[in-house]
């Protein structure tokens, strides 16, 4: 289990240290921000808004929710090696679900020149982190595999 909970640590950390990666890239200015500002790509930045604005409110539900679904449940809820497996499988997908879009909203930030709505959706994703993070209970409790039970 704790092999497992430090796999799923690492792609939270790995993910997020792309994104720190590229805050430094473009507050350096290695890479210039508003590649693609100004009024010719203002039908591109609608699109972009709306579509990850529609990813954003979609996933954080969906990657709260997916351990509690039954085909994922029931999965977990097996002998313990395929319980384990299952959970670096469905939390590798909840990782990636809440941490891509972070990724994205992040360079958009910068490439449409500081737009505000891109920071504010990577901040809530990056909120919603605090409820999927691999914590030992967390990953104990969706294993089925405490005293309790």
């Amino acid at each position: 289990m704790d092999r497992i909970r430090h796999i799923l640590l690492g792609e939270v950390v790995g993910l997020l240290l792309i994104v720190l990666v590229i805050i430094i890239l473009f507050e350096t200015n290695f890479v210039l921000p508003g590649e693609m500002s100004g009024m010719e790509w203002s039908n591109d930045l609608v699109v972009t808004q709306f579509v990850m604005q529609i990813i954003t409110l979609a996933v954080i539900p969906f990657a709260l929710y997916m351990f509690k679904m039954a085909f994922v449940r029931k999965q977990l809820a097996t002998s313990t090696d395929k319980a384990t497996k299952a959970l670096l499988v469905w939390g590798t997908v909840r990782i990636g679900l809440i941490c891509i879009p972070i990724i994205f909203n992040a360079l958009y930030y910068y490439i449409f020149g500081f737009e505000v709505s891109f920071f504010y959706l990577a901040l809530i994703l990056l909120l919603s982190i605090v409820f999927i993070f691999p914590t030992k209970r967390r990953c104990e409790n969706e294993c089925c595999i405490t005293e309790e039970n």
